[in-house]
């Protein structure tokens, strides 16, 4: 019988179990062998002490005549009837005074069994002196043999009863034991849960081994479920973006055999109107319903998924088709949706797609870089009036400039952590030089190393891309702390203008976000003004309107800016409470060379006298085009010709040193475009 060493080296409890039952037998036997051989010394020692006395009373008056006549015939008779006693292997007699008085011949070498006696010599209990004996016998050789052969044949008889009951364990107990150990090793181990133990016995261990079953069938089930969540989506079963990902890396790795791989991205329409109207689980039943279809047709192309990188986003991977085929399978996608209506609370839906195709030849990139292309192919299809599907290659030039684009996210984001906008302001004078308080429009400027990088390269990033309500927030928090801590100045603005985005406007949680501003920097709110484009009022009118009229109750005042740009605006004078109208820049520059616009300005002008706002005209950059505004009738005026953009702080510094030192200095007058 043998056990299997463990993981560290130790014996395994078959081979422990071997060498208990090997110790106990031996430890018993000699046990048992120590007993029987001291009983036996213990005969022998009585019965040779005996037969000592008996020898030492014989020999007692012979050896008197020796002691006292010094007969050595006396002495021969002794030896010769000592010789004659068989047990008797050598005697040697001793006088009280230690001297020699006989010696008889030993009778060859010592035995190994015999026993030398030390007895006293007496005659009528006079002390003669004492005898040293030797005695052996044959008999009590034999019977220690016989002895040691029953020992030996006992520990025998321990061990073969050891070893059958060690086996009859080993083949009812512990091989099963084993068995159930390795198996719960390679559970461990391995992960192995499909194996399972046969039920053999009714029993302690037999009830283990089939509660060891049932808990890998439990384990195994458990496991299936977790790598299925781990790689599907909870909503709609598709493959999630984890294994979307796993499996676009898989499909780089090898180039397209006879046609071309695609990375398709689907971006569903009017989906926010059903979640908006209709709630969000509309909007769950939605996906679900609508995933069913797309997946019925991704299985009718060979070598095609689908998964749901998440919202209302898709991803289809195409492996190895041709072009003509690929654009077939994704026009049948986009008349398969076209044709499907939801239905939720008797109400119909109609739902479109906007999908983006990457085709990849041999092309070297990322998963990441692939999504994000097709993401930019899908954008360019949701710019259509339908939707529908733009198809690219992943060098195309439009792939290259969303591959900016996002390369901009990266750096807002970047920018908001770490802190790299700056606030400028510019002055509002005004247009008839009436002293007063100075107005200021807040300005953003994003700084990288040493170069300053003007809006209109990132804020139509930040609004495709949701990251305005960020950029609006963090100019209104690093604005509001700077102003608070500057009372003086304060004390001589007039109105601090502050542009938000249409996303800002258009989500009800900004107007908590702002609340909570105005709260932590008890700022006047009467001194602020949101500026909001056309843009932002068209998108969201019903939240324009509720956002404005918030913070019109908290005397913040608004202004729509870049009044004119569309037609649109003058529609939205009389729904919507603006207390000021910016007359964009593209009225303003070419006024006094173009006489039509010049007319448009005029009229624009007139419009605003007639709804009753103050009217700002910005980026006036020439005395001319000043003078033509001033007679136009507008109220105040932005722009080089008066002062350019400065850093906040300096603005400050400069404001509260000229109000030490007298009135605040009027900018109604020209100043040179280099200041």
């Amino acid at each position: 019988m043998s056990g299997g060493a463990g993981q560290s080296g130790t014996p395994g409890f078959r081979l422990q179990l071997g060498l208990l039952f090997l110790s106990m037998a031996l430890v018993l036997g000699a046990a048992i062998f120590g007993f029987m051989s001291y009983q036996q010394h213990q005969l022998l020692q009585a019965n040779l002490q005996s037969q000592a006395g008996v020898v030492a009373r014989l020999a007692a008056q012979d050896i008197a005549r020796i002691v006292y006549l010094d007969d050595p015939d006396v002495a021969s008779d002794v030896a010769a009837r000592l010789s004659n006693i068989p047990e008797i292997h050598s005697a040697i007699f001793y006088d009280t005074r230690g001297r020699l008085l006989l010696r008889l011949p030993n009778k060859g070498p010592t035995p190994r069994h015999s026993v030398t006696l030390n007895v006293p010599v007496k005659l009528d209990e006079i002390e003669l002196g004492n005898a040293l004996l030797t005695f052996f016998s044959p008999r009590l050789d034999a019977e220690q043999r016989r002895v040691q052969n029953l020992f030996f044949g006992f520990v025998g008889l321990v061990l073969l009863a050891g070893l059958l009951f060690a086996q009859y364990l080993d083949r009812h107990f512990l091989a099963r034991l084993a068995e159930l150990s390795r198996a719960l090793q390679r559970a461990a181990t391995r992960g192995d849960f499909a194996q399972r133990l046969r039920v053999d016995r009714d029993d302690e261990i037999g009830r283990a081994r089939a509660h060891f079953n049932a808990l890998l069938e439990l384990v195994e089930a458990q496991t299936t479920e977790l790598r299925h969540k781990a790689s599907h989506d909870g909503l709609t079963g598709l493959y999630n973006r984890t294994r979307l990902l796993q499996e676009l890396d898989r499909l780089l790795e090898v180039p397209p055999a006879k046609g071309y791989h695609a990375v398709c991205y689907l971006d569903l329409d009017r989906f926010k109107v059903i979640n908006d109207t209709c709630g969000h689980a509309a909007g769950d039943q939605l996906l679900r319903e609508l995933s069913r279809s797309l997946l019925e047709q991704v299985r009718r192309l060979p070598g095609a998924l689908i998964g749901r990188l998440g919202g209302d986003e898709f991803l289809v991977l195409v492996r190895d088709h041709p072009a003509q085929d690929i654009a077939r399978f994704l026009n049948d996608i986009l008349r398969a949706v076209d044709r499907y209506e939801f239905r939720y609370m008797e109400r119909e839906f109609p739902i479109g797609v906007s999908i983006g195709c990457i085709l990849l030849k041999d092309e070297r990139a990322t998963p990441t870089e692939v999504i994000s292309a097709a993401d930019g192919a899908c954008y360019q299809a949701k710019s259509l009036r339908h939707g529908g599907l733009v198809t690219h290659r992943l060098d195309a030039p439009e792939i290259r400039r969303h591959q900016v684009r996002m390369d901009w996210v990266s750096r807002l984001n970047t920018a908001l952590e770490q802190d790299h906008f700056c606030l400028y302001l510019q002055p509002i004078v005004d247009a008839g030089h009436a002293p007063g308080p100075m107005h200021y429009e807040v300005l953003l400027r994003l700084r990288e190393g040493g170069t300053l990088i003007g809006p209109d390269q990132f804020i139509p990033v930040a609004e495709r891309f949701g990251l305005s309500p960020r950029i609006d927030r963090w100019v209104l928090e690093r604005l509001f702390d700077t102003l608070y801590q500057a009372p003086e100045f304060m004390r001589r603005v007039g109105r601090i203008s502050v542009n938000l985005s249409a996303l800002t406007v258009a989500d009800p949680h900004n107007r908590h976000a702002i609340d909570l501003l105005l709260k932590a920097f008890p700022l006047a709110p009467s001194r602020l003004c949101f500026e909001i484009t056309e843009t932002a009022v068209i998108s969201e009118l019903e939240q324009a309107r509720r956002f404005m009229r918030h913070f019109r109750e908290r005397g913040v005042r608004f202004a729509m800016d870049d009044f004119g740009t569309g037609m649109a605006s003058f529609g939205y004078l009389k729904d919507l409470e603006f207390d000021i109208l910016k007359i964009d820049g593209s009225f303003v520059r070419p006024i006094a060379t173009d006489e039509v616009v010049r007319e448009m300005a005029r009229a624009l002008v007139r419009i605003g006298r007639i709804t009753g706002k103050e009217i700002v005209a910005e980026q006036v950059e020439d005395e001319t085009t000043a003078g033509l505004l001033r007679e136009m009738g507008v109220d105040y005026l932005q722009g080089w010709l008066f002062a350019r953009p400065r850093p906040i702080a300096e603005v400050i510094a400069e404001a509260v040193e000229v109000g030490q030192s007298g009135p605040p200095k009027q900018l109604g007058r020209p100043r040179s475009r280099s200041g």
